[in-house]
């Protein structure tokens, strides 16, 4: 039965991590749909004096899906800025501990803000809550964003302590928030 948890564990990393990869992917195409309309806006208002309504309404609540729904793979890559300036003078095993201490500290943050999220995102829903503006843009599903893309970071940044804690050669794995 021991010999199964490890295996699990490795199984429901990856299913977190493939998570991660096509949530990053729903937001690389909201940024391009969001770079297209924003095109086609320039030109309607430079050619005909007619902007696309709306644009700047959806526009700002794309960016709050963009970033939650990207941050989770961010954590996964180690894309994220790292200020290493100490970190980066400690042998490996200090290095790791700093590191994985780093993501002890920030692990429960990350699940407070999905846990105190989701009530939010429920009750944007339920009122319909919406952006006023030249339209009226919905901001429910930036405000699902919030739980959802905290909840995979929380996911990610566990996985990664994880790793710190078995000690991982950290070239393979993605640097810590330090």
């Amino acid at each position: 039965m021991r010999a199964h948890i490890p295996r699990l564990g490795r199984a429901t990393a990856a299913g977190i991590q493939a998570t991660s990869r096509v949530l990053a992917a729903v937001a690389a195409l909201i940024v391009f749909a969001m770079l297209l309309v924003t095109v086609v806006d320039i030109v309607l208002r430079n050619a005909i004096q007619r902007p696309v309504p709306g644009v700047f309404e959806y526009s700002e609540v794309a960016l709050a899906i963009i970033v939650f729904l990207g941050v989770p793979y961010t954590m996964q890559v180690g894309g994220h800025v790292v200020i290493d300036s100490l970190t980066s003078r400690l042998p490996d095993r200090w290095r790791r501990g700093a590191e994985a201490l780093a993501l002890a500290v920030t692990l429960p943050f990350v699940v407070w803000l999905a846990v105190a999220s989701v009530g939010v995102a429920v009750e944007s829903f339920q009122s319909g809550e919406v952006k006023y503006g030249v339209v009226q843009a919905p901001v429910w599903p930036a405000r699902l964003a919030v739980p959802i893309g905290s909840a995979l970071l929380a996911a990610e940044i566990a996985i990664a302590l994880s790793q710190r804690l078995r000690r991982r050669d950290p070239a393979s794995t993605p640097s810590a928030p330090v």
